[in-house]
């Protein structure tokens, strides 16, 4: 991965969709995971993101259509961490994650 290209998004990207969740004070981190954190991505790849913080079912499904607003060339997969309900994708993300965001303190 490089700057230009961090998982495979531009900095552009990231920077779009940054900049939802700082719109947002309850997200304090949001996770990237599978295999844009892997690095085994491919062009039409989702972005898996998931979000820590005290996020409302309402808040979590605003900001996913904020980001579907951007209209970017990738489907995003958005969940709330705490509410995760699934041991595998709990570990996976505990293992293979990385930071995509983290609220300025």
């Amino acid at each position: 991965m490089n700057a230009e290209n961090t998982f495979g998004l531009s900095k552009t990207t990231i920077a779009k969709i940054n900049q939802i969740f700082t719109q947002h004070p309850n997200v304090l981190k949001v996770l990237i995971y599978g295999s844009r954190a892997r690095g085994g991505y491919r062009d039409g790849s989702d972005i898996d993101l998931t979000m820590i913080g005290d996020i409302s079912d309402d808040e979590r499904s605003q900001i996913y259509w904020q980001i579907d607003g951007l209209n970017l060339a990738y489907l995003v997969d958005l969940s709330v961490f705490g509410k995760l309900t699934n041991p595998p994708l709990i570990q996976n993300i505990k293992k293979d994650s990385h930071i995509f965001y983290q609220k300025a303190i």
